[in-house]
């Protein structure tokens, strides 16, 4: 195995059919698949999934089939870092329901080649699967998009979106890796910081990171997700779990901030709603639901996050 190129990471819990388009894109890539390795981490599904990965072992011949058995993507990706081949120095990760394009390793090597980053992290862009609603907008799940409310990419510092990144392997292993049980998703549990966590421990490290919108995957966006019912819930855990992701300590001054921050953004989707003249062609009822109660969700879940602050100590050893 020492002519490979990339380890190619990928959690999955009960998701056989997307992990499958997942695969098959990798499959296709412009880099020849015995040049690169794929570990999937199996978080203990119980649908076909062990049966479909068996079957890219042909079109996949550095296919590792792990099993994390302790529950939750903070474990599985911990597990795919340990299970990857000694020989590579990078990870790149995918979730079971990302799809990159074709030439995403090719990009990916590209950036690695160019050595500007220690991680970093590419472009997402929602995919249907699935007839979604009419008022799904691509804002909802487009980083490039996201990063101008949710995160700051590209204006640093760098926090990308886990379903599609890389990471240079030894300074990963340095801060410690992915947080485990407190952070991540675990079963009806919403939350999805585990790798920013990691970014934040890298950053204060001293590592490089970035963002290159040239690497681009897309994100499968479920009807199941698309209510607004979804979105709070994503908003609040968002919210709650902020505190541990980026390390922070609760101290008056940040709770006054986090309550102005949630009440003007509230305020700004009133004033779009009022200036698109609700309903339009692309702006609907809904929109402005989940546009102005969302934030105070936030606000809510940051403030019970404040309450029941904790460190995000736990990783699994990698």
């Amino acid at each position: 195995m020492g002519n490979l190129l990339i380890s190619i990471g990928i959690t999955s819990y009960n998701r056989a059919e997307m992990l499958r388009a997942c695969l098959e894109a990798l499959t296709r890539q412009t880099i020849p698949a015995d040049r690169f390795e794929v570990v999937v981490a199996d978080n203990n599904s119980t649908d076909n999934t062990l049966d479909m990965l068996a079957t890219f072992r042909s079109r996949l011949p550095h296919l590792v089939i792990a099993q994390e058995h302790r529950r939750g993507v903070g474990y599985a990706r911990n597990r795919t870092i340990v299970e990857s081949s000694a020989t590579t120095e990078w990870l790149a990760e995918l979730d079971d329901d990302s799809e990159p394009f074709p030439d995403w390793l090719e990009r990916v090597m590209a950036e690695i080649g160019r050595d500007r980053f220690d991680a970093f992290g590419g472009h997402v862009i929602p995919k249907p699967y699935g007839d979604l609603p009419k008022w799904y907008r691509k804002d909802y799940g487009d980083s490039d998009f996201i990063s101008a409310t949710a995160c700051s990419i590209p204006k640093g510092p760098y926090y990308f979106i886990g379903c599609n990144s890389a990471y240079r392997k030894a300074p990963l292993r340095a801060v410690g890796g992915f947080p485990s049980s407190i952070l991540g998703k675990r079963g009806a549990r919403i939350c999805h910081w585990e790798e920013t966590n990691a970014q934040v421990r890298m950053l204060r490290a001293g590592y490089r990171l970035g963002y290159v919108p040239d690497i681009k995957a897309y994100h499968f966006v479920r009807p199941d997700k698309c209510t607004p019912r979804y979105f709070l819930r994503v908003a609040y855990g968002t919210g709650r779990d902020s505190w541990a992701a980026m390390e922070d300590r609760p101290a008056l001054r940040k709770i006054l901030r986090i309550i102005a921050s949630g009440h003007y953004r509230c305020s700004l989707a009133l004033l779009r709603a009022w200036r698109m003249a609700v309903p339009s062609q692309s702006y609907y009822p809904t929109n402005l639901w989940i546009d102005a109660i969302s934030p105070l969700y936030w606000m809510v879940g940051s403030l019970v996050g404040a309450r029941d602050h904790v460190d995000p100590v736990d990783r699994a050893a990698i």
